[in-house]
């Protein structure tokens, strides 16, 4: 389940969902799930080192520290 308003624009906010699968085939701009301290964080995977995380979003250019791949999100509303 999310926490956070980093990716609004992908539907995803505090609440939300994840549907995610650890051996999916990461590509450049996936949302991916990273294991960090025991906890997960939500990254956006980009090849393109040149950009930086811009204080909100979390970057990860390095797909072999993904833990899982974001296939989906769901949101409840009641």
């Amino acid at each position: 389940m999310a926490d956070g308003h980093r990716y609004q624009e992908h539907g995803i906010s505090t609440g939300s969902v994840l549907f995610c699968q650890r051996a999916a085939e990461i590509n450049d701009g996936d949302l991916i799930i990273v294991k960090e301290n025991g906890a997960f964080a939500l990254y956006l995977y980009l090849k393109d080192r040149k950009v930086k995380a811009d204080g909100e979003k979390r970057i990860l250019h390095n797909k072999s520290k993904a833990y899982a791949k974001v296939l989906g999100s769901f949101n409840f509303y009641h």
